[in-house]
């Protein structure tokens, strides 16, 4: 796991109750947040249907 000098996504810091487990999903390559300039994770947005499947095609290695 990388070193956190700063967070990975600008919408998402340190005190965020969930800031670890948000990196440790970026660094997993599990998501890539929901915009890419700026990199904004979009934490308080809901969470669509499409975007739960490629959660959970990427965790367990689906095809």
């Amino acid at each position: 796991m990388r070193r956190c000098i700063r967070p990975v996504f600008l919408d998402v810091p340190y005190e965020y109750c969930s800031f670890t487990w948000i990196e440790r999903g970026y660094d997993a390559g599990l998501t890539g947040g929901c915009t890419a300039f700026p990199l904004w994770y979009c934490p308080a947005r809901p969470v669509t249907r499409a975007q739960m499947a490629v959660f959970l095609f990427k965790t367990f290695g689906l095809p």
